[in-house]
């Protein structure tokens, strides 16, 4: 439906960026929550490393934003339709 491989991949990588921002920022909200606990990871250089991979990360998706806007924005929604089929299925799975 979308013509071509190229628009595919685009569609499929900005999201797997957005995501491993997402991942990766989680680091620094995990161990904030769960300070008292001794973390079972490790990072090297803990802050550094994380600040690189999140500023490279969102240096990826701004520039898939300006040259490929609408393949991006297509990703967002195509993602945001996941959205409510993944709380129905969740909330059949509690009741």
């Amino acid at each position: 439906m979308s013509g071509s491989f190229e628009v595919l991949t685009t569609l499929a990588m900005f999201m797997v960026w957005f995501f491993f921002v997402m991942a990766v920022a989680g680091i620094f909200v995990l161990r904030k929550k769960f300070s008292h606990l001794n973390p079972a990871y490790k990072v090297p250089f803990y802050p550094f490393v994380p600040l690189v991979g999140i500023a490279g990360g969102i240096y990826i998706l701004l520039s898939t934003l300006v040259t490929d806007f609408k393949t991006a924005v297509l990703g967002i929604l195509i993602t945001a339709l996941g959205v409510p089929v993944y709380n129905h299925i969740t909330k059949s799975k509690i009741a």
